[in-house]
């Protein structure tokens, strides 16, 4: 079977022709592994061990009974984890082999599949690295989690639009512990972060245009560039002078700091801890404060060679108008309140996607209301606000 008479009877017309040259080991895997790439033993064996999928197992069996029928999908299927056994490759290609939505639960749950043929790498490693079970079984949980994820999304259990996120976790570059994903990755905010002897800090904006309001040039309600500056930082041998970040997370005026009372933490490129916030559990400042004490520990025992300068995140929580939208003594406030805010180039999709389960932009008149976030939020942009995603950073740990 040609790759384009597979990919056109799963609804994609158009690929790359780099995917003719990768596809020649996807059907020879095919025609040696059948249909073994639909809950075959070994990935039997793994779920069974790490209690993987309790959530949408019986969904996981009738998509890998409905694949084993279906040539075309085990060809796909193979292709996927050819894709997805390289980095570079699956940065390229990997977009391109999301199968549309709507030809049902099967197709939309099928890539788990593939995503499962990496189990044993992925336990390989966390093995090698002295791992103990528990972070093991916590770190393929994410595995189904997004398959729920996609079920309070569009009705159905799925994995389509998370086999990017997924990647990560083959890549090796997540764990789970306890409450929170770790990233190990480098920074890469647009500040510079400066401790003084006193133990205190602050960001100063490093090589970025920023809108007189204090955001990211081009950011979602931004983009006229009247007032607009370049905020960059220079030093002598003295001083360290740039524009600071104030509390709310902007921008703000000049400022220098002076070398004998302030050193630099942390700039783009260091190491970092990338907090990422799976869904439905406790954001209780003590089981955040429980995993990120435990993270710390955990990668300085078992990565010594990652040393990381902080932890950072990314998100639509970490922008401070929530403190107005949904008050201060709320845990999604508390969380906010361990980091250092400050602006990233955000489009305001974050809220959408996490809040209204929406991949497109709503008008705030069509916003939902079936929570009190959803109510708060909604009130916030009919006042012609948005939720910014932003970052924070934060070092004592």
């Amino acid at each position: 079977m040609q790759l384009k008479v597979v990919l056109k009877s799963l609804g994609i017309e158009d690929y790359p022709p780099e995917l003719e040259e990768i596809y020649p080991a996807a059907a020879k895997m095919y025609e040696e592994h059948g249909y073994e790439i639909a809950l075959g033993e070994k990935q039997r064996e793994y779920i069974k061990k790490y209690n993987m999928f309790s959530d949408i197992y019986d969904d996981l069996k009738k998509t890998a009974d409905f694949s084993r029928k279906n040539e075309a999908v085990l060809r796909y299927l193979y292709l996927l984890q050819c894709v997805m056994s390289e980095e570079e490759t699956a940065k390229k290609f990997l977009r391109l082999l999301f199968l549309p939505r709507g030809l049902g639960m099967e197709y939309d749950l099928c890539g788990l599949l593939a995503v499962l043929q990496f189990a044993p790498k992925i336990e390989e490693h966390l093995l090698s690295r002295g791992l103990p079970h528990k972070i093991i079984e916590d770190t393929f949980d994410e595995f189904g989690g997004k398959a729920v994820d996609f079920r309070e999304r569009f009705g159905n259990t799925g994995i389509s639009i998370f086999l990017g996120w997924l990647q990560n976790f083959i890549n090796l570059k997540i764990i789970r512990v306890d409450r929170f994903n770790f990233e190990m990755k480098e920074f890469s905010g647009n500040v510079r972060a400066y401790k003084s002897n006193s133990g205190a800090y602050k960001l100063l904006a490093d090589d970025v245009m920023v809108h007189r309001s204090g955001q990211i040039l081009g950011s979602i309600g931004c983009e006229d560039e009247e007032g607009s500056y370049h905020a960059k930082i220079t030093e002598d041998d003295a001083l360290y002078t740039g524009f600071a970040i104030g509390d709310d997370g902007l921008v703000k005026g000049r400022t220098s700091l002076e070398k004998s009372s302030w050193s630099e933490v942390l700039r783009a490129g260091d190491p970092v801890l990338s907090v990422h916030i799976p869904a439905r559990l406790s954001l209780a400042p003590d089981v955040c404060d429980a995993s990120y004490k435990h993270a710390a520990e955990i990668f300085r025992k078992h990565y010594p060679e990652f040393d990381f300068r902080a932890m950072c995140c990314f998100s639509w929580m970490m922008d401070p108008s929530l403190y107005d939208v949904i008050g201060k003594q709320t845990n999604l406030t508390m969380f906010l309140d361990r980091y250092i805010k400050f602006p990233a180039k955000s489009r305001g999709t974050g809220v959408m996607s996490f809040v209204f389960l929406s991949e497109v932009q709503i008008p705030p008149e069509k916003m939902p209301e079936n929570t009190s976030l959803q109510r708060s939020v909604k009130a916030h942009y009919m006042a012609g606000k948005y939720i910014y995603e932003q970052g924070g950073v934060f070092f004592d740990v």
